[in-house]
């Protein structure tokens, strides 16, 4: 695994999020990658659209602020934004689990390479940046490892685990605690949390209650 290079020209991930990467440069680290390719056990795993599930266990409550504080621009954006998360889930599922694919092996592993780029690319036309965010590389479990039953560790289960373990990844979903989900962020942003009473009172969207 490589962390992002410390160069003058590098790109630093977004606080909170996973920063780290197969070494793909390092001939015997790509050929590791290209072997946990298992187009079937993906084309499983996309059927279930868990782009959706992500979508509809997002936080829906405002955490920092609330409407009477913001003015009407603010609280258009914040509308169309969830608006533009809700069209474009799927290009959010996978920047936030990036897995390699062998795109050389079959057709079907070609035509998901191809899906998913144009999925990614129209997101990224279509939105205006704030921050900096690299793509969240989701490193796939040798088919080697098992459970304590002897069993494969399905891909739902990794992606079950990947998503508890680095909740950034599925929009902090994963969090038992508005502690839990805002922990990566300064001590002044944390002071500026409502009140435990009041969280849970103001919609970030009411399009999209």
């Amino acid at each position: 695994m490589k962390f992002p290079p410390e160069t003058a020209n590098a790109v630093e991930q977004t606080t909170g999020f996973p920063d780290y990467t197969p070494n793909l440069a390092r001939v015997e680290e790509a050929d590791q990658v290209r072997k946990r390719w298992l187009q079937a056990d993906f084309a499983e795993l996309l059927k279930s659209a868990p782009w959706d599930t992500m979508f509809e266990d997002r936080v829906r409550q405002l955490l920092l602020h609330r409407p009477a504080d913001l003015n009407a621009k603010i609280q258009d954006g914040l509308s169309r934004l969830v608006k533009f998360m809700s069209e474009n889930r799927k290009a959010f599922w996978y920047v936030g689990h990036w897995f390699f694919v062998n795109h050389g092996l079959d057709v079907s592993s070609n035509q998901l390479h191809r899906d998913r780029k144009r999925d990614c690319d129209y997101a990224k036309k279509h939105y205006k940046r704030l921050i900096d965010e690299l793509v969240c590389f989701w490193v796939i479990m040798d088919p080697s490892h098992v459970d304590d039953s002897g069993n494969r560790i399905t891909l739902q289960s990794q992606l079950e685990l990947v998503d508890r373990a680095e909740p950034a990844r599925a929009q902090w979903n994963y969090c038992d605690s508005d502690e839990a989900r805002t922990q990566h962020l300064s001590q002044v942003l944390k002071d500026r949390l409502l009140d435990e009473t009041e969280r849970g009172q103001y919609n970030v969207s009411d399009d999209f209650p």
